[in-house]
């Protein structure tokens, strides 16, 4: 029998799909024609903008936008260069809290760790340090005392941490270093109303001092303090110092200065 011929149900295959094309053709006809067997054109539709503004406008909360005034900082690879082009600050990584909205509109610095940072500090034999050309910003006259003394921005730090530092202090005369320095501002105030002078209050700071020597080259001696408080004056630094060790001896209620202008060391210090 041939294939148009076969039949299903008494009916052949054909008319069975022409009838299910028919009937979905019909639903769809049924399912949207309108009076009359017409499809009507949609009814024009009246929308009121302001009114639907308005309804939204008494669901919403007052909202006041304040321009940020604290960030949290992260910096990275930070080099400082001397009139010579040779760093003399360099930073491989730093993260801190900076906030804007200090009293009197300053800057403070806060709740931050310094990571391996090494100082290189030279003086010349005319006097000159290699950081007063590339700070001369924020210095007055021949760099060695801060600008705007008792007045000014006021710049503050607050919990600050530095961990495995490196200072280098080269002299006409000699030169000393601080190794693997860690350690843990509690404060400072740098500038600002009321601050004749940069001053720093260290919770406590340990490192390895090598300082020169004429037999062995350098000596090594473990350093350590607690609760001291320093001041930056015109190219010399003052401090206190509670307690202490050098190497194996302690000391406590040291005080004294630090003056290149002495010769040697430059060091003149008072402790029991």
């Amino acid at each position: 029998m041939p294939e148009s011929a076969r039949r299903t149900g008494g009916l052949p295959v054909g008319v069975i799909a022409a009838a299910t094309f028919l009937a979905g053709v019909l639903l769809l006809f049924l399912l949207f024609r309108g009076e009359g067997g017409k499809v009507p054109a949609p009814a024009p539709v009246e929308f009121d903008v302001e009114s639907f503004e308005a309804r939204i406008a008494e669901r919403l909360e007052p909202i006041t936008l304040r321009p940020a005034r604290t960030f949290r900082v992260r910096v990275s690879s930070v080099s400082w260069r001397d009139g010579t082009g040779r760093p003399f600050l360099t930073v491989p990584g730093a993260m801190f809290v900076m906030d804007l909205s200090a009293p009197g509109g300053g800057l403070r610095v806060s709740s931050g760790v310094v990571t391996q940072p090494t100082l290189r500090l030279a003086r010349s034999s005319t006097g000159q340090w290699n950081y007063e050309r590339p700070l001369a910003p924020l210095l007055d006259g021949d760099g060695r005392e801060t600008r705007g003394r008792g007045g000014g921005l006021a710049f503050s730090m607050s919990d600050m941490v530095v961990r495995g530092g490196d200072v280098t202090v080269d002299l006409p005369d000699t030169r000393f270093a601080v190794r693997s320095l860690e350690l843990r501002l509690a404060s400072a105030r740098l500038s600002g109303p009321g601050v004749d002078a940069p001053t720093f209050a260290v919770s406590s700071a340990a490192a390895t001092l090598e300082l020169p020597d004429t037999a062995a080259g350098v000596v090594r001696r473990a350093v350590s303090l607690e609760d001291a408080r320093i001041r930056l004056l015109d190219g010399a630094v003052a401090f206190e110092v509670d307690r202490g060790t050098f190497g194996s001896s302690t000391f406590a209620d040291a005080s004294g200065i630090w003056d290149p202008a002495l010769g040697g060391l430059g060091l003149d210090a008072d402790l029991r």
